[in-house]
């Protein structure tokens, strides 16, 4: 297969969206030959069967990245066979109709619960679209192939789950700062432990705004922090890139997750696979965790979370280790990203 990707950020030290970097990886592995159209680009460097074109955001001032990507898939339109456009809906809609033209089967992958006119109109170019679950992608259509995430495992080779709940108890958040993981939900959590509970508690948050409005929405977060006189107990570490993420989830315990979007949230993975013990209201998520345990790892709201949490603290040192130790065994039996391009890439070589 000669494939072309598009995708807005290609840039492993990226704190959101450096995953990607493996996913290209992992397709070159796969394919023939690989293009990849991006926004943002960083340093990294792939094999010789991958090019990647950078198309920039403004040229001269003038916001008109569209116009050239159209331009960019006609001109290289005899070094690829299939599309697979990364995310957003105005990919498909820039270069749908050269696609159409060409007669290219274009792929999306989308994994979010907003349904907009754009992702509408993106999947009426579409050959096939892609999602980790039902909830990842609400509006209905034939097109839809539902193929769980990937992650590299391998890239948390050097983890160890040989460890307890440390004292104080260390949760940890992380993503990006955005009203849809609903951190307010995680502070209050670290507040119903410390009063309630009477349990010592370090929360770290790593992420940080992306958008005007998640920086207002990380203010309010501060601010409720400093009313609520939680300044010792939430440490906040900003954006990260995974390699150093990674250093430290592999320290912590427990991740509540709060998020609503619907969508199975890559980072729990991430998460997992650093034997930290989940907690989601996630409906999408909570799927994979009652399959991992006979323990109960979903949550309704922060009074449970902090219940679930405070049951933890009472295990013993082995009973510890083995549900870190399921929970990483679950995620790499599960959800190893050369199975996961594997299958997408069947799917889109299948004709209906």
């Amino acid at each position: 297969m000669k494939l072309l990707i598009v995708t807005q950020t290609l840039d492993s030290k990226h704190s959101v969206l450096g995953f990607f970097v493996r996913w290209v990886l992992e397709f070159a592995k796969q394919c023939e030959q690989v293009i990849v159209f991006c926004l943002d680009k960083g340093d990294d460097i792939f094999p010789e069967n991958v090019t990647v074109i950078h198309i920039s955001r403004a040229w001269h001032g003038l916001k008109i990245w569209p116009f050239i990507l159209a331009y960019q898939a006609f001109k290289y339109r005899k070094n690829y066979t299939h599309v697979f456009a990364h995310m957003n809906p105005e990919y498909v809609l820039s270069g749908g109709i050269v696609w159409k033209i060409l007669r290219k089967k274009v792929n999306f992958w989308y994994a979010h619960g907003t349904v907009s006119l754009r992702l509408k109109m993106a999947t009426s170019f579409c050959t096939k679209v892609f999602s980790s679950t039902i909830e990842g992608f609400r509006y209905r259509t034939k097109k839809l192939c539902l193929v769980g995430q990937g992650i590299d495992t391998s890239f948390y080779a050097s983890v160890s789950v040989e460890r307890g709940l440390q004292t104080p108890v260390r949760l940890v958040s992380i993503g990006r700062t955005s009203a849809t993981k609903r951190l307010e939900l995680l502070l209050e959590t670290v507040m119903l432990l410390k009063n309630k509970y009477n349990i010592q508690i370090v929360c770290t948050i790593i992420g940080g705004p992306v958008t005007a409005k998640d920086v207002e929405y990380e203010k309010s977060l501060k601010e409720f922090v400093v009313r609520h006189g939680l300044q010792d107990s939430v440490l906040w570490s900003g954006p990260l890139p995974l390699t150093q993420a990674v250093e430290i989830l592999k320290t912590q315990d427990i991740f509540p997750h709060f998020g609503n979007t619907g969508s199975l949230d890559k980072a729990v993975l991430d998460v997992m696979m650093c034997g930290v013990v989940p907690l989601s209201t996630n409906e999408a998520v909570k799927k994979i965790l009652n399959g991992i345990s006979d323990q109960d790892l979903t949550i309704i709201d922060s009074e449970d979370a902090a219940k679930k949490v405070s049951h933890f603290v009472n295990f013993n040192e082995k009973e510890v280790w083995k549900l870190r130790n399921k929970i990483t065994e679950y995620t790499q039996n599960n959800f190893s990203l050369k199975v996961f391009v594997s299958t997408i890439m069947s799917k889109m070589l299948y004709e209906v």
